[in-house]
């Protein structure tokens, strides 16, 4: 993988292009694997590159999972912006189609939401698609992502604990967008009580249902492996979110 930093060129479009907000329904859903998996998956049919990103913060995973990092994290990019300060790129290029803005985990807590909104507008502008994993919702940064998202990728677990889970956060959440996918991760078999509970949580939201195999790591030279695993999901997810 290349570490070479590229600029943001603006797009010739006359609309902005797809935010997609992907948020953990509780913790240890597996959604940083799935936002990247979903990125690596997605910028294979892309005709311009796409950006991911995380929210940053003690929980940021992205950089891990893809074994490199961007000079700013979003929220570090967000105040720089808001200060007219900004002074270095902002991603990295992890392929020719998919650009990175991922730190290392670290307390960055605090967000110019102003900044917020007008980064993530220019990256719309830049981009034809612009993931960012949103963690579990628990920082005004994450919230504020998925408050400004035209796509939510909700991401809970396979077990029946997880399904009344997301069917209570869905429920009673105000964050909503112009498409949801509720993603369902790690369920080891079939269980009607457990489908019952996720067709529920989907339809409060009118969210379509998709449900992801157990997948390997993909660290460690496994990322093929892990794409061709998840590839009837990932697909799924694609044709719903493009």
């Amino acid at each position: 993988m290349s570490a070479e930093v590229e600029t943001v060129e603006p797009r010739d479009a006359k609309a902005l292009s797809s935010l997609v907000a992907v948020c953990g329904i509780g913790g240890g859903a597996g959604t940083s694997t799935l936002a990247f998996l979903t990125a690596m998956y997605v910028q294979r049919f892309a005709a311009e590159p796409i950006l991911l990103c995380d929210t940053g913060g003690p929980g940021a995973s992205l950089a891990l999972i893809a074994e490199q990092g961007s000079k700013l994290s979003l929220p570090q990019a967000a105040a720089a912006i808001a200060a007219d300060a900004l002074s270095v790129p902002i991603f990295v290029p992890v392929t020719e189609k998919l650009r990175l803005m991922a730190r290392d985990p670290e307390l960055d807590d605090a967000a110019d939401l102003e900044g917020l909104a007008r980064l993530l507008r220019d990256a719309r502008n830049a981009h034809p698609l612009t993931i960012v994993d949103c963690g579990s919702l628990q920082r005004p940064v994450e919230r504020s992502v998925a408050a400004q998202a035209s796509s939510i990728l909700w991401v809970a677990r396979g077990s029946l604990t997880g399904a009344k889970r997301a069917k209570a956060v869905l429920r009673s959440l105000s964050i909503k967008a112009d498409r949801e996918i509720l993603a369902v991760c790690g369920r080891q078999e079939r269980n009607s009580e457990v489908e019952h509970e996720l067709m529920g949580a989907a339809d409060l939201r009118g969210a379509s249902l998709v449900f992801v195999p157990s997948l390997p790591g993909v660290s460690n030279g496994s990322l093929k492996g892990a794409l061709e695993t998840g590839q009837a999901a990932l697909e799924a997810i694609r044709g719903r979110l493009t």
